[in-house]
């Protein structure tokens, strides 16, 4: 059995279907809305893609996401399904890769967007005070 000097992934040649069940055990405990993206996010790809239609695949996108936040994969993984790469042929490695880089840019991301969008004032009726309309 080898391992992965990036992610920790252990390679071997047995069948995935049951580990892959009890990663979903385990992620479920933890959020089980993220389980249902994943799942469906999955489906997606097995359908759409005819070579990335393998468990060992599927195994290895939870296993890399098992510890993550749980937001931000759900964000990447919503980010993939709006722009439905799945179509175009990126499957789970490029998944993978959305959801590690999502989560290193995340709170650059997050002060990006607070400078484009702005932020509400703290307390309305203060503010409408001080321009002088109450």
């Amino acid at each position: 059995m080898s391992k992965c000097p990036a992610c920790g992934y252990q390679f071997s040649k047995f069948n995935r279907s049951f580990e892959l069940r009890k990663l979903y055990w385990e992620l479920e405990e933890v959020d089980k809305k993220m389980v249902k993206t994943v799942k469906r996010v999955s489906r997606l790809i097995r359908k759409h893609i005819p070579s990335e239609n393998e468990n060992e695949y599927e195994y290895q996108l939870v296993k890399g996401i098992q510890n993550k936040h749980t937001d931000a994969v759900q964000g990447a993984i919503n980010w993939y399904v709006k722009d439905k790469c799945y179509i175009e042929g990126k499957g789970f490695n490029y998944l993978k890769s959305i959801i590690q880089n999502h989560i290193k840019d995340r709170q650059v991301l997050k002060n990006a967007e607070l400078k484009k969008l702005g932020k509400s004032p703290k307390n309305l009726k203060n503010k409408r005070k001080e321009l002088g309309f109450d």
